[in-house]
This record gives structure tokens, sequence and C-alpha cells, in this order.
């Protein structure tokens, strides 16, 4: 990002309540149950799989992609996300996954009921590799045709020629006070042609 840029978007800190909680799910029936119960509003999911990576969305109960896919004990890594919330499971090699739970809350979301911890955020976004190619059944295709690769991200809206990701990363201090990013984790799919 160029300094004209830095100047035109600054990052900005904000303050939320987030709950972090790891778990340990024992097969690939396991880590549905924990992920139906930690999203069942569901959101955008990415699995890395050794063959590919898939893009689609979560809505609660099964998983849909652009193409016909079905997710199984072979994902290596899978994030399901909202802006909500985010579910990150690893596989260890074994079949078994880490799993990290992220929720997120409003600040002053304790007064409410929630509970977490007061932590500070920015929010970053960074553009997918490909020029939108066309857009079908909620999909755009991003497409890099130097390299001749592409890949089907989902969509809302399928009228901007890139877009990017948005993570969020949570900044911690170290005992003498040095900020830096503790953890991130992905929000969303948004308009990524910011300059």
């Amino acid at each position: 990002m160029s300094a004209a840029n830095i100047v035109k978007y600054p990052y900005k800190a904000v303050s939320c309540l987030t709950s972090r909680k790891r778990v340990m799910a024992g097969s690939w029936q396991e880590l549905l149950t924990v992920l139906a119960e930690a999203l069942p509003e569901g959101g955008l999911v990415t699995a890395w799989l050794p063959q590919q990576v898939l893009w689609g969305r979560y809505d609660g109960k099964g998983f849909a992609f652009a193409k016909a896919s079905s997710l199984t004990e072979n994902v290596l890594e899978m994030r399901v996300f909202s802006r909500e919330a985010e579910v990150y499971a690893r596989n260890r090699g074994d079949n078994t996954y880490l799993v990290r739970i992220c929720h997120d809350y409003p600040a002053g979301a304790a007064a409410a009921g929630a509970e977490g911890m007061e932590t500070e955020y920015v929010d970053s976004l960074s553009r997918l590799w490909g020029e939108n190619a066309g857009v079908a059944d909620g999909y755009a295709v991003l497409q890099d045709a130097d390299r001749k690769i592409q890949m089907k991200i989902p969509v809302d809206d399928g009228s901007h020629k890139y877009y990017g990701l948005v993570t969020r990363n949570y900044i911690g201090y170290t005992e003498n006070n040095q900020a830096g990013y503790v953890d991130s984790r992905y929000v969303a799919i948004e308009n990524g042609e910011v300059e």
C-alpha cells in the first residue's frame, strides 16, 4: 500500500469483546458438530485440500461450493467465517482436528451478558488475485489470464472487477507494552477495488 493510500485509508484500531476457545475434534463428524454449535447462522468457508483450495458457503448444516464437492477427512485446514465469528480447524495428520472458535461482540457487550475479553483489532483488506471474469449462481470467477489460473469465490454483489478478503487482526501487548498482532481471523469477502 502506498503512502498516499495509507493517508486515504488509514488503519483504525477498534475495540470489541472477543471470546476465543480452543477445542479438539476427534473426527470429521465431531468437527461438524462443533461447527454447527459455533456458527448455526452459517457463513463463508474456505477449505484447503491436498489438490485444491475451495471457497463456498456454510448454512449451519452443510456446505455448498461452486462445483459439486464434498468435504471429508482429507481437509488439511478450514475456515468458516462471518462478520461475528470464525471457526478455524487444522487437521493434525491423523484425521483429528485442532479447532479455534472466535466470536466478536460489540464493545460493551459484557453488560448484556456476553463473555469474553475486551480486545482491540484492526481490519484489513487484501486483494484476491485475478479479475472478475463473470458471475454465476452467487460465485465470481476470478481469473488470472497471464498465469491461466482461476478460482470461484462466493459473492453477494458480482459487479466488482476485483475482490478482497477482509481479515481481523487482534492487538496484544507484551509485558513492556509493545503492541503487536496476537491472532487473526477471516471476516468477509468484499469489493477489492481499493487503490
